[in-house]
């Protein structure tokens, strides 16, 4: 009888470490494509700027076009609708939350919390930038967008081990 107790504890113990490799592997993955998205979102805003500035040497962005952009890229990349909650299909179960930096050439920054403006300041090169929600810092010395996306808690199938939140950012520099 010994035996078999020990052995079916065994089994159990065994698959408990199974599934919790398999979901720790998958939010591995999971992480690094949402870094990868926070990589285009910031990418692709600081695609749209306005061409007069621009041809006079400064690098100031559509904010308008550049917040659009970004919502597309998290839509299709996370697999979300349009008020940014995760479909069906998707990975992430909590709505992802996004906030976008835009460093213009003319000085100032403007601070967008899921497409809505909630601050902008002036600033000075280079600025030291710190993130709020990750607490690391950035020297900006060139016109950029700082993207930082909150895709909420992770999916871990085993309801005793610790759920953390998935936050990550991404910036892009543009030369002129």
């Amino acid at each position: 009888m010994k035996p078999l107790i020990v052995g079916i504890a065994l089994i159990i113990v065994i698959l408990i470490m199974l599934v919790f490799q398999i979901d720790n592997y998958d939010y591995r993955l999971q992480s690094n494509f949402l870094k990868f998205c926070a990589d285009e979102a910031s990418n692709s805003a600081s695609l749209f700027y306005y061409e007069n500035e621009y041809k006079n040497g400064l690098k100031i962005f559509n904010e308008a076009d550049g917040i659009k952009s970004i919502e597309h890229v998290i839509q299709n990349y996370l697999k979300t609708d349009n008020g940014l909650t995760p479909l069906r299909d998707s990975y992430w179960s909590d709505k992802i939350t996004y906030t976008a930096y835009f460093f213009n050439d003319n000085l100032s920054c403007s601070v967008y919390k899921n497409g809505v403006k909630t601050d902008s300041f002036n600033f000075t090169y280079p600025y030291l930038y710190t993130d709020k929600e990750l607490n690391y810092k950035k020297s900006v010395g060139k016109a950029s967008v700082i993207v930082t996306i909150n895709a909420g808690k992770i999916n871990y199938r085993l309801s005793f081990t610790a759920k953390p939140i998935c936050i990550r950012s991404s910036g892009y520099e543009y030369e002129i």
